[in-house]
């Protein structure tokens, strides 16, 4: 009867809570995720058991099997490995029997990857003004990250695109940064962006300066004074067209140089042009290169003879090209030259005797023209004289007796002429020598002479006089006498 009775206070004990409460032992239990069953490495995750009845519940939570946590129906962890498995025991303090295990989550942890960016750049040689194209490359970009490019200290990007290029024209001439940011697309990162910064040297157009000597006159045959460009910025060098022939450029050290010894005259304009892996630029001249002196026959003649004392014709010179005088030697005492307004004139007269040779150039700003020659012969003045002589050597005739008178000249020349006179009045032909049988007594025979000599004191001359006594003829008579 005792045994009885104690069978039924502990099956009272067992059965009246149930009837009283409810089942103590959940019906069933199931976990969920505030993240999901995928994540990122180190990413904080909360578990959550949903049981379904069940009363004064405890939770067990294990990782692939193991315990961890507390007893509490939430569990968080950042320390998930991928293919970790999660689940939670739920047991029951009402009921000893009590023990629901759910379903196991498996977690799936993607590593955090961290995304790189680095630059490159093209052309090698950047000029100012010219298309410059940098290029991101990446690592764990994700499939569509975007790229950010500030230029310079600028803080707003000069593009902001899924480009992963960026090509401008707008950078100056020397150091310029380009920093790009790169947004990966992935989820699961270390940092969602990476940034890089390249320093580029934009290279500066070739600049040439403008010499104050690059306009020059210079005599031919005669070295030019240098002109000296400086070339600057990306220029390596220069060339340069339109020189004259002898005169070169050269290139050294940053100044290109024109110089050498013109063969060729003329006006001539020149190009300098620079050389380099940018923009060039030029700078034009003029080279006048200038003839020698000349010197031409203007008028008169170079070769003259004249008597002493007499001007000779003035013998005129042009001075052409750089002359500007001319000097001549050779010339006899007063005869001498001037220069005026491009002409030389030789001028003068002059009592020295003698054929004289001269020469003469012209002189000037560059170099003597050649020579021209030429001779003055000065004649000597000289003076003539004629004597006449007769047939009858005392001068003492009969009348009707021809008598003939003979000149006898003195620098009279090759051929001089004659004028017989009588007593003052003209009188025989143009002949050294006079015949008459027409005299009579007293009368006074003499000549003119007129000397063919070009150079004379005095053209024409008077001989001597010679009187002849004509005396009458007498007709003879005789008379005879007897003794």
């Amino acid at each position: 009867m005792g045994k009885k009775l104690l069978l039924f206070l502990l099956l009272a004990f067992i059965f009246i809570p149930f009837t009283m409460w409810g089942q103590a032992c959940p019906s069933s239990v199931n976990i969920s995720s505030s993240e999901g069953n995928t994540i990122c490495e180190n990413t904080s995750v909360t578990f959550t058991a949903n049981a379904t009845g069940g009363s004064s519940l405890h939770y067990q939570w294990q990782i692939n099997g193991g315990d961890v946590g507390s007893d509490n129906s939430q569990f968080s962890t950042s320390s998930l490995s991928n293919s970790d498995k999660v689940r939670v025991i739920v047991t029951s303090s009402d009921d000893t029997g009590c023990s629901i295990t759910s379903s196991a989550l498996t977690m799936t942890v993607n590593t955090n990857r961290t995304p790189t960016v680095s630059l490159s750049s093209s052309p090698s040689t950047k000029c100012v003004g010219q298309n410059v194209t940098f290029t991101a490359s990446n690592t764990n970009s994700g499939s569509s990250p975007t790229y950010a490019w500030y230029v310079n200290s600028s803080s707003t990007p000069a593009q902001n695109s899924s480009s992963n290029t960026f090509t401008t024209s707008a950078l100056s001439a020397g150091s310029n940064t380009i920093r790009v940011v790169l947004t990966s697309s992935l989820t699961c990162v270390t940092s969602s962006t990476a940034e890089t910064t390249s320093t580029i040297s934009i290279n500066d157009n070739a600049t040439i300066n403008s010499p104050g000597n690059k306009d020059q006159g210079v005599c031919i045959s005669t070295a030019l004074g240098p002109i000296v460009f400086s070339i600057g910025g990306s220029g390596t060098g220069a060339t340069v067209t339109g020189l004259p022939s002898g005169l070169s450029g050269n290139y050294s050290g940053g100044n290109f140089t024109i110089g050498g010894t013109p063969t060729q005259t003329g006006v001539y304009n020149y190009t300098v042009t620079t050389t380099g892996p940018c923009g060039q630029n030029s700078e034009t001249g003029t080279i006048t290169v200038n003839k020698n002196a000349t010197i031409s026959l203007s008028s008169g003649n170079s070769s003259q003879e004249v008597c002493q004392d007499e001007s000779i014709e003035d013998i005129l010179y042009a001075i052409g090209e750089t002359g500007n005088d001319a000097s001549v030697t050779g010339l006899p005492s007063g005869i001498s030259g001037s220069y005026s307004g491009g002409i030389f004139t030789i001028s003068g007269s002059s009592s020295q005797v003698g054929t004289h040779n001269f020469t003469i150039h012209a002189t000037g700003t560059c170099g003597d023209s050649s020579n021209l020659t030429g001779f003055i012969t000065i004649n000597q003045n000289l003076t003539p004289s004629v004597s006449i002589s007769s047939s009858e050597s005392d001068n003492e005739i009969c009348a009707g007796t021809t008598v003939t008178f003979t000149a006898t000249p003195t620098n009279g020349g090759s051929s001089p002429t004659y004028q017989w006179k009588i007593d003052g009045t003209n009188a025989g032909t143009n002949s050294t020598t006079f015949s008459t049988n027409s005299l009579t007594n007293g009368q006074n025979v003499s000549v003119e002479m007129t000397s063919s000599e070009t150079c004379v004191t005095l053209a024409t001359v008077t001989s001597n006089a010679i009187p002849t006594v004509v005396n009458d003829n007498l007709t003879p008579q005789v008379s005879i006498s007897a003794s």
